[in-house]
């Protein structure tokens, strides 16, 4: 797990060695935490982050991370914001270059559209407030409710089946997977022509 402002600012980094870079707002850069959060919960059954997401009126804001970048408006924040460093778990980093590579198209507004088509953003921006928050609270829980469904249909459409490909991923992260010898022979073993 890493916290909300290094993969903000490994986003940044993504975008400022893109081929064609594209200029990363507040707006921008709160949707896509936003994502990485939603589809790490989905994924690796777990938050990419602790940081609470709270639904403005533009979308899922990260409350905690708006005084880091505050001072840039709707102006794009600057390349020299970005770093690559913070991020250093092997599944974060893939997860935050994941989202990164599917949701660079759309522009800040586009995020924003999305978001407010999905039932967490929606269902939190008529919440009361609580504990302390100015704005209501997207749950962790909303989230990744939504997500798994998101994740599931993504796994049928390829024909995966979701729960096994779970089950298989945490089998690996708990070591027991298969030794790379064994799968190297077990795949010799099916190539043989057959006699």
């Amino acid at each position: 797990m890493t916290t909300a402002e290094n993969a903000a600012r490994y986003l940044l980094h993504l975008a400022a060695i893109d081929r064609e870079p594209s200029p990363i707002t507040q707006m921008h850069l709160h949707k896509l935490l936003y994502f990485a959060q939603g589809w790490s919960l989905a994924v690796h059954e777990q938050p990419l982050f602790v940081e609470t997401i709270e639904a403005w009126r533009h979308g899922p804001v990260v409350s905690s991370l708006r005084p880091v970048f505050q001072h840039f408006g709707r102006d794009a924040i600057t390349p020299e914001h970005a770093d690559e460093r913070g991020v250093v778990d092997g599944e974060d980093k893939v997860m935050v270059e994941s989202v990164w590579r599917y949701y660079r198209r759309y522009s800040a507004s586009g995020l924003r559209s999305l978001t407010h088509r999905q039932a967490p953003w929606l269902d939190a921006s008529k919440s009361p407030l609580r504990d302390g928050h100015q704005r209501p609270v997207i749950e962790q829980a909303a989230i990744k409710a939504f997500f798994d469904g998101e994740y599931s249909k993504a796994c049928r459409r390829r024909g995966i089946d979701p729960h096994e490909l779970r089950q298989s991923r945490a089998e690996l992260r708990a070591g027991k997977g298969i030794p790379w010898e064994d799968a190297v022979r077990e795949w010799r073993r099916e190539l043989k022509p057959q006699a």
